[in-house]
């Protein structure tokens, strides 16, 4: 972790090595943030597969969503290693490290688990009956505060006007962020976009993930919304910028790590025109398919 806010864990147990293991349980812990831990755990189903008992340490926001998705698994936040619990922990391994373990070859990735997290069906029923008005469920996300490469991965939302042009089409915003701030951008931009206010990804992931799972698709930028909607099984697709972060490789638009997400990547650097004609027309193609009238 060491280009991430997440400081190696002192545990006096030592590091997990892929193995089943004698006695005790497996402690697995997130880091790297919260697109990161849903990322690796996809990774949980192998971790079963050894036969080892496993405690998963997540984020606070992820806990609910997590139990419900990996009910063998133990899940909790802020493990004490001096707390022996019902079963002590005979290992302990930082949930990034597990890609070195069972994601080694094309093969590996082949035979993932996907989709590997539940939202809650009523809530995300709920959603989809507050939303439907006859027209398909789109959700957004166009921004990420990432520090490091928050630029150069976010768009304004006037470049997406093609796309809200297109009829049969009901926008819902996924971004995260200050409801207020959200509002006046999608007023600037003249983007007909539904800010829920009911939806607070800061205090309630589970609540999100209800209301992601509600969508037809999920149109984002690379922030822990794809992640979210790759791990629920949503059809996604990821707008990239030129020479992406390494997770989604360098050309393709299929992603290893989700199956259901299609990446459109920027021919050069800052060109986001060309990612947009590209999606509208995929966007245009897709209601067709839907029996929905579209003018391309």
């Amino acid at each position: 972790s060491i280009d991430h806010d997440t400081p190696m864990r002192a545990y006096p147990q030592p590091l997990w090595n892929g193995k089943k293991m004698s006695q005790g349980r497996l402690m697995l812990w997130g880091e790297q943030g919260m697109a990161v831990e849903i990322m690796f755990a996809g990774l949980v189903p192998v971790d079963l597969r050894t036969g080892n008992s496993i405690v998963l340490d997540c984020e606070p926001r992820l806990r609910p969503l997590f139990a419900r998705s990996f009910p063998e698994v133990e899940v909790i936040s802020g493990y004490e290693h001096d707390d022996p619990g019902e079963s002590p922990v005979a290992a302990h391994l930082p949930i990034g490290s597990l890609p070195a373990l069972f994601r080694s070859s094309e093969g590996a990735f082949a035979a993932r688990t996907s989709p590997y997290l539940k939202a809650d069906a009523a809530e995300r029923q709920r959603f989809r009956s507050r939303y439907a008005d006859g027209r398909l469920l789109i959700g957004l996300a166009w921004h990420t505060k990432n520090k490091n490469t928050g630029r150069k991965r976010s768009l304004d939302l006037s470049l997406l006007a093609p796309l809200f042009a297109l009829p049969c089409l009901r926008w819902i915003s996924l971004q995260y962020g200050d409801f207020d701030g959200l509002e006046e951008q999608a007023a600037l931009a003249h983007a007909p976009l539904l800010i829920d206010r009911g939806v607070n990804q800061f205090t309630s992931m589970d609540r999100f993930a209800a209301q992601m799972a509600a969508m037809d698709l999920v149109i984002s930028i690379d922030n822990s919304t794809v992640h979210l909607a790759g791990a629920l099984g949503v059809p996604t697709w990821l707008l990239l910028p030129f020479a992406p972060d390494w997770r989604w490789r360098q050309e393709g638009e299929k992603s290893a790590w989700y199956e259901g997400l299609r990446l459109f990547r920027q021919p050069q650097i800052g060109d986001w025109s060309s990612v947009v004609r590209s999606v509208r027309t995929a966007l245009a193609a897709y209601v067709r398919t839907k029996d929905l009238h579209v003018i391309a």
